[in-house]
């Protein structure tokens, strides 16, 4: 298996064509597929955010959205409780691991059928993400998984934005 930096600067010049050219608006990495191919030990959460530090480090000119997705187990109903740094833990869905997302800034500004509560987590949860990253609580479903009664999702976020240049006219 590659190292982590390595695995994922593979990856990273595998998919950054995709959203450079617009083929696509957004590329997902599951952490335990780091190397190719899954992993049969449970991913590790300190891995998880090393990858996503990784990421930001080596795409720190791009203008990419680069978070990392942390699973929570799923809830039969909308769940507007934030978790707190005491419970957090205890509610990582261990049978689904982290993603890494990169975001195409046009598809932050699009808007698609989606049931969510959101908010932002402003407490320490121990996870020491990057210099400017934002943790955010989400618990959501789309309105085709509402129609078919599944359940709500709820995760936690690691975002990292990109710095925006913003010129004056004249």
């Amino acid at each position: 298996m590659d190292t982590p930096l390595s695995a994922v600067e593979s990856w990273l010049r595998r998919v950054t064509p995709e959203l450079e050219s617009g083929v696509a608006s957004f590329v997902q990495l599951d952490v335990d597929e780091l190397d190719g191919t899954v992993q049969e030990s449970p991913w590790d959460l300190i891995t998880a955010i090393t990858v996503h530090g990784q990421a930001v480090a080596m795409l720190k000119e791009q203008p990419w959205l680069v978070s990392l997705a942390v699973p929570l187990t799923p809830s039969d109903e909308i769940a507007s409780d934030l978790p707190t740094p005491s419970n957090w833990r205890g509610q990582v869905n261990s049978s689904s691991p982290p993603g890494l997302y990169l975001v195409a800034p046009k598809l932050l500004l699009s808007r698609w059928p989606l049931l969510e509560f959101r908010a932002p987590l402003n407490a320490d949860f121990g996870l020491n993400p990057v210099p400017r990253s934002v943790l955010r609580y989400t618990c959501a479903r789309s309105q085709e998984d509402a129609d078919r009664g599944w359940e709500w999702e709820r995760t936690i976020w690691i975002d990292h934005w990109p710095a925006i240049q913003i010129s004056q006219p004249g």
